[in-house]
């Protein structure tokens, strides 16, 4: 994945604009206060404790850090093909229960038309040092 995404963000690397780095999210490999973003894009079934990867969101994000999440929201019956040994799928409910323990405001659930309709886009923000 790291190089699929330095091929695709080539650009923005080159031009100390991006960093990547590779970890596992229950401890993401930053120092706290050092991120402007955090960006899951259905990732969110494979976390082991989705409440402690998002206050690590937390504390490596900046005051004023934004979390991203989209996942297929739980309150859809999720796919027969979804093995429910490896996906844990959360509302979108006790997702956003998760984000507001761990400090985030300005939570949002959002919709997109140009995605499907069980997808949902949780969106956060840190306001003080964790």
């Amino acid at each position: 994945m790291i190089a699929a995404a330095a091929r695709r963000n080539a650009g923005p690397i080159a031009a100390g604009r991006m960093h990547l780095h590779h970890g596992d999210a229950t401890t993401l490999p930053v120092p706290g206060h050092s991120l402007d973003a955090v960006i899951a894009v259905r990732t969110m079934y494979f976390w082991r404790d989705p409440a402690a990867t998002i206050a690590e969101a937390a504390r490596a994000l900046r005051p004023g850090g934004r979390l991203v999440l989209a996942f297929r929201a739980g309150e859809h019956p999720p796919p027969a093909r979804f093995d429910p040994r490896t996906y844990h799928v959360p509302t979108t409910g006790k997702a956003t229960e998760w984000l507001h323990a761990a400090g985030f405001t300005n939570v949002r659930a959002q919709r997109r038309p140009d995605t499907a309709a069980t997808v949902v886009w949780l969106t956060g923000t840190t306001t003080s040092p964790r």
